[in-house]
């Protein structure tokens, strides 16, 4: 090869070299302007997609503001005015019992028991035992609940203790008051069946005794009546054992008659024996408070 040659070659080597550079650099400045335009085209498509969502949800939130507007505007009176809402009612707060019998102890004896079911109707299976005991389990918690201790003769239906027992379990406890619950029988034939004449409440003190037992009895016959509204067959005086031979002041409730149809059919209701409850301890709790209490103390020392 001769200089000229050689110098052609070289020269024309660097001619071609140099025309593959431009055309890659052509190329290179076509893709660069391809991607950028994609990249602008997708730009442009995100901010259309934002913009409509923003337009559909204010348009959902201006719908729903109106709806709003709608309710509200229906809720309103035709005049209107808007009506104040009544503010809820208060609760009112229980008030506290008041504590006449604290340290006080109490001796509630349900007559009869057991063998001794007392009067009552067999043909409708009534028996004064059954209800003797569920009225005292009626006055023992609002007994309670006024501060007296409560103990009783008997606590189960099966469960049978004599009349002198009765008296002597109240002797030794030490009892402040002895209270003895009954229900009544007029004794005929034709009250045998449940269909008798008499009806009402009584309660019965040993007098002879002391003079407090009758104001017992008179405290709780009277209240038991305001309860019950039954019939007044006020307070009377024997010698029941369990009243003549108890140490402290007693007295014991006839509570109505079984033996009566109607009067029957409200003394096996525990509303009827819980009025019946509420009068007994109502009847000694006002006892307490003039007899019983330490201001009393003079009071009940002239009464015996």
């Amino acid at each position: 090869m001769t200089y000229n040659d050689k110098e052609s070659y070289i020269w024309t080597g660097v001619t071609m070299t140099g025309r593959r550079n431009s055309r890659n650099r052509r190329q290179e400045i076509l893709r660069r302007k391809k991607l950028g335009a994609c990249t602008g085209a997708l730009a442009v498509l995100f901010v259309c997609l934002v913009i409509a969502i923003s337009s559909t949800l204010n348009a959902e939130q201006a719908e729903a503001g109106e709806n709003g507007k709608n309710q509200t505007n229906e809720n309103l009176p035709v005049s209107g005015t808007v009506t104040p809402e009544e503010p809820a009612e208060k609760e009112t707060p229980a008030e506290p019992v008041e504590q006449v019998g604290q340290g006080l102890t109490i001796v509630l004896d349900p007559g009869h028991g057991a063998k001794d079911p007392g009067c009552g109707i067999e043909a409708e299976n009534v028996w004064e035992a059954d209800l003797t005991l569920a009225i005292a389990r009626k006055i023992e918690p609002l007994l309670t609940a006024a501060g007296y201790t409560v103990i009783y003769t008997r606590q189960e239906e099966e469960e049978y203790i004599n009349i002198w027992d009765r008296a002597a379990f109240a002797n030794e406890k030490k009892a402040d008051l002895f209270v003895s619950i009954h229900l009544n029988s007029d004794g005929t034939e034709e009250g045998a069946v449940g269909d008798g004449i008499a009806e009402g409440i009584e309660t019965w003190y040993y007098g002879k005794k002391d003079k407090v037992s009758v104001k017992l009895a008179e405290a709780v016959q009277e209240a038991v009546i305001a309860s019950t509204q039954a019939k007044n067959l006020k307070t009377k005086e024997d010698t029941y054992i369990v009243i003549k031979d108890s140490a402290m002041p007693a007295c014991l409730v006839e509570c109505g008659f079984l033996t009566h149809k109607e009067e029957r059919s409200r003394l096996i209701t525990d509303e009827y024996q819980q009025k019946l409850a509420e009068g007994i301890v109502t009847g000694i709790k006002e006892f307490t408070k003039e007899y019983l209490t330490k201001d009393a103390g003079s009071d009940a020392a002239s009464a015996q």
